[in-house]
């Protein structure tokens, strides 16, 4: 097996040009340094962000550099390091397959073991630009102290201040981490006031779907080019990078938009319809696919009763919400992104921590539409909120971790222990055990939080469904649905 390296790439892309793509890393990139510093690094920067930097610096830009920091493990980084910082990425879709190697990466660290050498780096004069990967548990005063400090000397040195781009799926990132870091700035109000008039915090939206690396993926690696990557990616065509016009050096906007980043005044419709339609319907679709015995969610969505119950929820409770232009053709562009068969994105990694995801994915949908039929009696509302009962006992039937056809699986969540007591006699009570999750005295055990409190014919919609499920089994629960559905959008059938 050949080891992915500069020397090899080359001459792999040398030889096969319509099989990889890769621009190899000028010396001015080398000299000048890292102008980004990337905080969380994994798949997702190295199939996105890293992508995007690396069409600027092929295109003559040398700013553009990364340095990528782990933020726990060193086992990325010391890949990486092994490799010439090099990786391998499979495009594949529709129109084919296509491999890249982006080279953007010039230098790794691992905050857990080298955070001085991280602050340094943000405070490094030839640092620009610093991004964020990070999940939304991991927000929080240890994230914002590291930033924090790196600007702290960058304003004793009266160096320029920074955009830092949020790239997550919390509602007003931006907004978000700037909070935080204004909030542990508080002892030294100058370094507050600089961060707040010199640093920009844009709020951005980012989507594509980037499964973890897999055997299957390194061994088409191996196939198609001859070359050992245990950290090839596997990834969908559709890229979409949103980023709110507001930077430290405004000419950083043009650059952007001239690799496909839309930079704009108002992020917030593209936000909506990314968490709430493709985060939202990801929930959904793990959900069933853990109990169902499904690997991957193309398998989950080539079920016909799945399909269209997603096409109904996008349709019904999330898309109307959402402020994007033409949302219909997103959802039904989510569709065939989800039904990829070469896409193989894990059922139970999208689960996973969905008492952090629930809050930001579903409750906003469900409280907007709670408003709409409290103003109007609004119908259509009410067959979204409908779709979300459902979905909501798709996911309660998911915390007893045992498939239909009785295999054990790992529900990974912060609260897995304490939802899943909640949870254990749902099969016998499924009433008390969707009251008990919208209404408990424990913040953290209110999936919904507020929005459904006492709300007596969500609950015993949501009962119905999970008692449904039990009995029935979730496919058929879905056909048995979509009768009620069709008949409360028509008018014929209560609430």
């Amino acid at each position: 097996m050949t080891t992915i390296n500069h020397q090899t790439v080359q001459q792999v892309a040398a030889n096969d040009r319509d099989s990889l793509t890769y621009h190899p890393r000028p010396e001015s990139v080398e000299r000048r340094g890292p102008g980004v510093l990337h905080l969380g690094l994994g798949g997702f920067h190295r199939a996105h962000q890293a992508m995007v930097f690396d069409e600027l610096i092929a295109a003559g830009d040398d700013r553009w550099g990364v340095c990528a920091i782990g933020m726990r493990s060193d086992k990325l980084t010391a890949q990486l390091q092994h490799q010439d910082l090099l990786y391998l990425v499979r495009i594949a879709g529709a129109k084919g397959t296509h491999w890249y190697a982006p080279s953007s990466i010039i230098k790794t660290l691992v905050a857990a073991t080298e955070r001085d050498a991280v602050v340094e780096q943000i405070a490094h004069p030839q640092t620009r630009w610093i991004t964020l990967t990070v999940t939304e548990k991991a927000y929080g005063p240890e994230l914002a102290q590291l930033i924090v400090d790196g600007l702290a000397i960058r304003h004793q040195k009266n160096q320029p201040g920074l955009t830092i781009v949020s790239c997550d799926n919390l509602p007003e990132n931006g907004r978000v981490l700037q909070s935080l870091c204004l909030a542990q700035a508080e002892h030294d109000p100058r370094l507050g006031a600089w961060i707040q008039t010199q640093c920009r915090f844009p709020s951005s939206m980012v989507d594509r779907i980037v499964p973890a690396p897999s055997v299957q993926v390194s061994d088409a690696a191996q196939q198609d080019l001859g070359l050992n990557d245990a950290t090839a990616l596997g990834v969908e065509p559709f890229w979409e990078w949103v980023i709110e016009d507001t930077l430290v050096e405004p000419s950083d906007a043009d650059a952007l938009r001239t690799v496909g980043v839309v930079v704009t005044d108002s992020v917030k419709g593209f936000a909506q319809a990314k968490l709430w339609m493709l985060n939202g319907s990801h929930t959904v679709l793990a959900s069933a696919g853990a109990v169902l015995g499904d690997r991957f969610i193309r398998e989950v969505i080539a079920r016909p009763a799945l399909r269209r119950f997603i096409h109904g929820f996008m349709s019904h409770a999330s898309g109307p919400l959402v402020g994007r232009p033409q949302w219909q053709d997103y959802r039904d562009a989510l569709i065939e992104r989800f039904s990829n068969p070469l896409l193989d994105h894990a059922a139970l990694q999208i689960l996973s921590d969905s008492s952090a995801k629930i809050p930001v994915r579903w409750v906003p949908v469900a409280k907007r539409l709670l408003k709409k039929v409290e103003a109007d009696q609004d119908g259509a509302s009410r067959v979204g909120l409908e779709h979300m009962a459902i979905a909501f006992a798709l996911f309660v039937r998911s915390l007893h971790p045992v498939t239909e056809a009785g295999e054990a699986f790992v529900f990974n969540d912060p609260l897995a222990v304490e939802l899943q007591a909640l949870a254990k006699d749902q099969e016998a009570n499924p009433a008390p055990v969707i009251w008990q999750l919208l209404n408990h005295s424990d913040p953290r055990l209110t999936l919904f939080g507020d929005a459904f409190k006492q709300n007596r014919e969500f609950a015993s919609s949501a009962s119905h469904w999970l008692g449904g499920i039990h009995a029935l089994g979730i496919e058929p629960a879905l056909v048995l649905a979509e009768g009620k559905i069709a008949g409360m959008a028509a008018g014929t059938v209560a609430p």
